[in-house]
Parts: C-alpha cells; structure tokens; sequence
C-alpha cells in the first residue's frame, strides 16, 4: 500500500508531555470525525441539489433559487452534484467518511477517469483515508496511463480492452464465489450456535431418550465445525 493514501501516526515530539500528548490525539480524533461528516454533508447536499434542480430546473428559476438562497452560482452546485452524481458507491458502503472533502471534488471531476474512482473506492473499502494529495496522484496516474494506451495501434488498444474486460469479469466471478461461501459459513455459524444451546439444555435432563438426543447433537455439532473448519 502507498503512504499517500494513508494519514498516518504522527510521530510525536520526545518532549511533548503525556497530558498534552493525550489531548492532541483526542482532537485528533474529533477532527477526523468532522471532516468525514463534512464529507457525507457535501455528498448529501449533491443529492437535494439535484432533486431541487429537477424541480426549479423546469421553471427557469434553477440559478435565481442558488443565488437567493445561497449566493452560490450554477458552477457552484454542479460541484455537489457531480460527488453525489460519482461517488454513490462509498457513500452505500459507509466509506465517505474515510475521504477528505477536497477529495470528493477531485474524484468527481468530469476529466477523473471511473478507474482512478474505482481505486479509491477499494482503498476506503479496506479502511484507508483518501486524502487530497492521494486523490490527485490517483487521477493523474490513471490519466497518464489511459493517454499512454491511446497513443498505442488500434489493435493493441482493443488487445488490451478484451484483457481488462477479462480481468473483470474473473474478479466479478471471484467476488460472486466468496459471497456465497460467506454465506454458507454464516448459516452453518447459526446452526452451531442453535445445536450449542440445545445440547446445554439436553445435558440437563435425565434418562435413555435425553442421552440419545444429547449424542446426535454432539454428531451434528462435529459435523458443523468441520463444515465451518
């Protein structure tokens, strides 16, 4: 993984006492948890600009509304827009928070390509921040590398495409299998825990029958584990 994606630990001075040490990280923390509410804000407000605008935009009256209400221009609003409009995705997963707001306007950009998009959607998928500086060298790394495949023959551009349309399509099929395994292990989890609590009541009562019941659930129960194992 690359540093830049990441804010790390800072390493704190040697003479910084623990009492100051202590409230640094707590503001810190709260900090962080303001600029990830400030980004679901900017992704929230995208969203009822673009529903007012489908409303305003009919009557004329779109621009005057911005203006108005908020002394904003239409370049303005497209802003928010556009990061409601192109990061759906994190937001479904709970994952915006993890980006910083000059983020957001960067990966939702027109000229931001739907891989570099893609890339910071996995980062904050496997816990990562996104940072500004993070988000601009993932835009133009994918900027630079779609120019490179279009300055190369028609026929190696369409090599490539079948190659990245394959690389999907395996990874979709991957992604479908650990679903359905996870799936499977959760039920086969829920059956344990039922069998688990049914023994604990077996093993309270007395006589041939409960014994009998109390060794079919210890053959289920190892049968379970294996199957989770």
């Amino acid at each position: 993984m690359e540093a830049h994606h990441l804010i790390e630990t800072p390493q704190w001075p040697v003479d910084l006492g623990r009492a100051d040490e202590e409230l640094v990280r707590g503001m810190t923390a709260r900090i962080r948890e303001r600029i990830g509410q400030a980004a679901e804000a900017i992704y929230e407000i995208g969203c009822e600009l673009r529903k007012v605008k489908t409303i305003l935009g009919r009557r004329g009256k779109w621009e005057q509304w911005l203006s108005e209400e908020f002394a904003w221009t239409d370049r303005t609003a497209r802003r928010y827009m556009a990061v409601a409009l192109k990061l759906q995705k994190p937001y479904e997963a709970d994952n915006l928070s993890l980006y910083a707001p000059s983020a957001l306007y960067i990966l939702a950009a027109e000229s931001t390509s739907e891989a570099a998009r893609d890339e910071a959607d996995k980062l904050s998928a496997s816990g990562q921040r996104i940072t500004y500086t993070g988000a601009q060298e993932m835009t133009e790394r994918h900027k630079a590398a779609q120019e490179a495949v279009e300055g190369l023959p028609e026929e190696q551009q369409q090599e490539l495409l079948e190659k990245a349309k394959r690389s999907k399509e395996q990874k979709t099929a991957r992604a479908g299998k650990q679903s359905a395994k996870k799936e499977r292990l959760a039920a086969v989890q829920s059956l344990l825990t039922y069998l688990q609590q049914a023994k604990a009541v077996g093993d309270t009562l007395e006589g041939r029958r409960a014994r009998a019941v109390v060794r079919h659930i210890d053959a289920a129960l190892k049968l379970g584990k294996k199957m989770a194992g």
